[in-house]
């Protein structure tokens, strides 16, 4: 299935060669990595459908599900496949961490395309390297695929995936055909949620920043969760200490997903008057709002950054809530 709005882009790769590297990138939840599997499929798929996707039947299309495919090679983080992990496209990894490589593609993936690029391909046609997410490629694998790239092989196709191309050198991305594609239109991606039968898909599009893959995430893992936790945060009834332990026993990338979120509302209210993520909470962010001034609000969203690249490291939960939270009662 091709998601609506990356139908042009689909389309697009087909209407000639394909390009010898591809980057496609994008913002989280709107289907990239998917995007990227389907171009895929489709360049081996022997059945392709109408729009020339893959037909999910034939033996090709089989081996790619099954990553099998003796002519495709997928280089991803180590610890992609692991149950619960974190892996750079979650957007809370940071370049300083110092860990055995296990969220990173290291060079040794890389090297390991030699053997796979100076053989014939199984039934003469492409021969695809797929990596997701490009940004987790570290300095030395980097170095090795610019290698790689500066080498083109005939035949041979790159595609590469990435929610954030910055991070990607520059070496790299100058020898690709980059493809940004960007945020369906809110008509479209309603549309698309409510035949997913999301009920209330405003409200869920709004707090995935019009994302309509990571609303369908949150409206299908929501058991109240975050709700609950917006209104002991914003009711004033629980000291700095009673919420901290509170927030403590939620997910750390969730519920300071949901701070970070909060306070850009508070700074777009403060700015524009507008609330972009928390439409339910619309006059609590203007309440709150009127507690800050606007450099107040942005170095409170700055010490909320510094918090996520402290979520790989061993800490306090309860120390860092308290941390985080604490301009919200400063200002009290």
């Amino acid at each position: 299935m091709i998601y609506p709005w990356l139908q042009q882009a689909f389309e697009r790769f087909q209407q000639g060669p394909p390009p010898q590297a591809l980057l496609v990138s994008g913002p989280r939840g709107i289907g990239i990595s998917v995007f990227a599997q389907q171009l895929v499929q489709g360049l081996f798929c022997e059945h392709p459908t109408t729009n020339r996707s893959g037909c999910g039947s034939c033996s090709p299309c089989h081996w790619i599900m099954a990553g099998s495919h003796p002519d495709f090679r997928l280089l991803e983080p180590e610890s992609a496949g692991a149950p619960g992990a974190e892996t750079p496209r979650s957007g809370v990894v940071e370049e300083n961490r110092s860990a055995s490589g296990s969220v990173w593609i290291t060079v040794d993936a890389v090297r390991s395309l030699n053997d796979f690029l100076v053989l014939s391909t199984h039934r003469t046609g492409y021969r695809v390297v797929l990596i997701d997410p490009a940004d987790a490629l570290n300095p030395s694998a980097a170095n090795a695929l610019l290698k790689v790239l500066e080498e083109p092989r005939q035949g041979t196709l790159f595609i590469l995936v990435s929610e954030r191309a910055t991070r990607i050198p520059a070496t790299i991305r100058s020898r690709c055909q980059h493809w940004k594609l960007g945020l369906p239109s809110p008509r479209l991606a309603l549309a698309w949620l409510e035949s997913q039968a999301i009920s209330n898909a405003e409200h869920w599009l709004a707090l995935a920043g019009q994302a309509p893959l990571e609303a369908q995430r949150l409206a299908l893992q929501d058991q109240g969760e975050r709700r609950a936790w917006l209104e002991a945060f914003t009711g004033g009834q629980l000291t700095l200490i009673q919420l901290s332990e509170q927030t403590a026993k939620l997910p750390l990338p969730e519920w300071l997903n949901w701070l970070q979120r909060w306070v850009f509302d508070l700074i777009e209210f403060k700015s524009w008057g507008q609330v972009r993520y928390h439409l339910a909470f619309s006059a609590q962010v203007a309440r709150m709002s009127e507690r800050f001034s606007l450099q107040e609000l942005l170095a409170w969203e700055i010490s909320l950054r510094e918090g996520r690249r402290l979520m790989q490291h061993p800490l306090n939960p309860r120390l860092l809530a308290e941390q985080l939270l604490l301009p919200c009662y400063l200002s009290r």
